[in-house]
């Protein structure tokens, strides 16, 4: 399969084969699958299947009806992605509830992960934002991307000191209900001097520190994902994401200035 090995070649995602499977070295967009950087089972679509993605840009939010996806993963990556690490956090996360509903105190603090199955979902995630962003960071990211590959494919989610997994539980102030139908795609950031990828969807912000030696200070790796399958969080308002609250002030901004009509009302003509 194609997700075996991979280059980044004139801004093309180049895969190259591995000793088991004869693939071309280079696969352009017509043959890979459009596939998402965060799971279809962590998007909340309406009765008709849509959902409300507001971008940075000053340009509208659209309804789409399909979350964010890139040619990134050819057919039998798409399904060992699948197989491999979507369904067991589907099943950990959504199908076990694991958040608390509503939110009620300042922390969370969750047991009984699987911690390999769990960590490796969350390491594809991270591989598959690098991978989606190499146009703009091709030097930086490459060599942490075949990491992250090499340990998928062995299935190996390493120590927890390894690019360690740190979630925040986000609350809606009106409800105290897990914000479980707001995404955001994996941005990177600078946080203590340290390059983490961070993301939102199922309910949670999610903080992905790109090191292979822990967290900067000692004293923050306990709110990681332990080897025990444990996770501690802060609860936060939704609204206390800077970047969240940024495009939504902005939209809102927008909508009042330009008079926009509530996009729901418009697609369905009320």
């Amino acid at each position: 399969m194609c997700f075996a090995s991979f280059e980044f070649v004139d801004a093309k995602l180049a895969i190259l084969p591995n000793n088991e499977v004869d693939l071309p070295a280079i696969l352009d967009d017509a043959e890979l699958q459009r596939s998402h950087v965060i799971p279809e089972f962590f998007y909340e679509y309406d009765e008709l299947h849509r959902v409300l993605t507001i971008e940075g840009r000053r340009e509208r939010p659209r309804l789409d009806q399909k979350g964010t996806r890139f040619p990134l993963l050819c057919f039998d990556c798409e399904q060992f992605v699948n197989d491999t690490f979507e369904k067991p956090m589907r099943e950990m996360w959504v199908a076990r509830q694991a958040l608390p509903s509503p939110l009620i105190g300042d922390a969370v603090h969750i047991s009984g992960l699987d911690y390999a199955k769990f960590k490796l979902f969350h390491l594809s995630v991270l591989w598959r934002a690098l991978a989606a962003g190499y146009r703009d960071e091709m030097q930086d990211i490459q060599n942490e991307a075949e990491h992250l590959r090499a340990m998928l494919l062995n299935q190996d989610p390493g120590r927890a000191v390894e690019y360690p997994v740190v979630m925040a539980p986000l609350r809606l102030a009106k409800t105290g209900q897990p914000a479980s139908g707001t995404i955001m795609l994996p941005q990177p950031s600078i946080i203590r001097e340290q390059l983490v990828y961070c993301s939102v969807f199922g309910g949670c912000q999610w903080f992905y520190v790109i090191s292979r030696t822990g967290l900067p200070e000692r004293d923050l790796q306990e709110w990681a994902l332990s080897e025990k399958g444990t996770l501690i969080g802060i609860v936060r308002d939704l609204r206390a994401v800077e970047e969240i609250d940024a495009l939504l002030s902005k939209y809102e901004r927008n909508a009042r200035e330009q008079n926009w009509p509530n996009p729901w009302r418009r697609k369905r003509g009320g």
